[in-house]
């Protein structure tokens, strides 16, 4: 998530992607396993940082990855003033929550 003062997106998106909660909320919202298992055809592990666990020398193994968990993700996004709506999830300002992924 795009956190940088200066990026081209509204500032309401950046308080999102500031929001430890946010972003907790959606970690736990993904499903790594599955994510291996059909992306990679089973040929990966989840992963629990921004290095790759084959990189042996610089991983850090004492990190886990973030629990699939959909029920609390939304309690946690509940909980930092999101709110379900017909259609979606709103911020306390009423602004849609939508942004888009970008991966190699």
């Amino acid at each position: 998530f795009n956190q940088a003062p200066g990026a081209p997106i509204p500032a309401y998106k950046k308080r999102w992607f500031q929001s430890a909660a946010f972003r907790r909320a959606i970690s736990g919202a993904i499903n790594r396993a599955d994510l291996c298992r059909l992306a990679m055809n089973g040929h990966a592990v989840p992963a629990a940082g921004p290095v790759s666990p084959a990189n042996q020398t610089w991983v850090n193994r004492d990190l886990k990855p973030h629990a699939f968990d959909p029920q609390a993700s939304r309690r946690e996004l509940e909980k930092a003033g999101f709110r379900k709506v017909a259609g979606g999830l709103t911020d306390s300002e009423g602004h849609v929550v939508a942004f888009s992924l970008v991966t190699n």
